[in-house]
């Protein structure tokens, strides 16, 4: 096995033993036998080559080989996706809050991260430990689904609902101005002056789901309308490139798109099958018993309201009633569930076949009330 890095010298010297270990095969004389076994032994120490540090030497080939079975298995089977806003509420969850003015017995050292591991909950306070400026802004490229509240430089992660549902407290609140960053994702809400001590919110920070893609389906079966579909931004206007967005397959190849709100249309007719779209246009629950929309205006499928840019001269492909969408070959429509906070395919229009990752299949983490298959 080695012979391509012996020395000459060496690899005669072996080659001798072994002439010499078939010749006293047949030998009855032990000590012949031993000593050409001895003999054999140290000759082929030559061929051992040191391996520093065997344990970890091992170690690392076990990760790697884990590492690389993984990473087949997430590009060629189920690749994990977290949902990181509101959108598709109440199917899926993104990051979201409940405010709450005191931590529990479980929300403190060495509990709170096993009551995080199994819930997907954190306890949260934000307080201005100095007096100082107050600053609310979304990064919308650092963390979806979140506000920042900066108090004198440092800047704290609250999910979106917490501001949207007022519990956020700015106090000696000002006008929002402009934003520093000339970045257009990144936008200012609300300033203002905190006393040493002030609480701006406190409460549990629960995990958006996280659910695994199943990337196979779709090479033996044709996507369906209905189910929840991820896809790659690259080449959609409106999108930044590399991300990936989750939705509701809502539009097929060929089909003319349009609303008659609270209900999606096809052809100029009211879709109510499969029951995953009657569903968002009737506002049923997601799961029995489930809650209708919480914290969320929920008005079924609808264009984008008229606040919202879209509306104007320079309108999105279904950004005012009455406008319909005629899908190619190739293209899909995609929308959230929650339509009235979702950016979708209302705003940018469809999205390629070759953009499908594949639905979503089911929620594996936090526990909570959608855990398991989706649909």
């Amino acid at each position: 096995m080695r012979r391509d890095i012996l020395a000459h010298e060496e690899f005669e010297q072996l080659s001798m033993v072994i002439t010499r270990l078939e010749e006293v095969r047949q030998c009855r004389d032990s000590a012949t036998v031993l000593s050409v076994i001895k003999a054999a032994e140290e000759s082929a120490s030559v061929l051992t080559v040191p391996r520093p540090l065997p344990a970890m030497r091992e170690l690392v080939e076990t990760l790697v080989v884990a590492f690389g079975v993984a990473m087949a298995f997430r590009a060629y089977f189920f690749q994990p996706f977290k949902i990181p806003t509101g959108s598709m509420q109440p199917t899926l969850f993104g990051h979201h809050s409940v405010a709450h003015d005191q931590p529990s017995i479980f929300d403190r050292l060495p509990l709170k991260p096993l009551k995080w591991l199994a819930t997907g909950e954190w306890y949260h306070e934000v307080t201005a430990a100095e007096a100082g400026s107050v600053t609310v802004y979304t990064d919308r490229a650092r963390a979806p689904g979140y506000v920042f509240v900066n108090l004198r430089g440092k800047a704290h992660r609250i999910p979106q609902d917490a501001l949207d549902r007022g519990e956020i407290k700015i106090p000696q609140r000002e006008p929002a101005g402009m934003a520093d960053s000339g970045d257009r994702r990144i936008r200012t809400l609300a300033r203002g002056y905190a006393r040493a001590g002030d609480r701006i919110w406190s409460g549990y920070v629960t995990a958006g789901d996280h659910v695994f893609v199943n990337r196979m389906k779709w090479y033996f079966f044709p996507p369906r309308r209905g189910q929840i579909m991820v896809f790659a931004t690259d080449g959609i206007n409106g999108l930044a490139p590399g991300e990936h967005y989750i939705k509701r397959l809502s539009g097929l190849p060929g089909e003319t798109i349009g609303f008659d709100p609270p209900y999606l249309t096809v052809d100029g007719l009211p879709l109510t099958e499969p029951h995953t779209i009657r569903r968002v246009a009737l506002k049923e629950p997601a799961w029995p018993d489930g809650p209708h929309y919480p914290g969320y205006a929920y008005t079924g499928y609808a264009v984008i309201p008229e606040q919202q840019p879209g509306a104007g001269p320079l309108r999105c492909p279904l950004g005012l009633t009455g406008d319909t969408l005629t899908l190619g070959e190739d293209e899909f429509l995609a929308l959230g569930d929650n339509t009235g906070n979702s950016y979708d395919g209302r705003f940018w229009g469809p999205v390629t076949r070759r953009r499908l990752l594949g639905p979503a299949s089911c929620v594996y983490w936090p526990w909570s009330p959608r855990w398991g298959r989706v649909d």
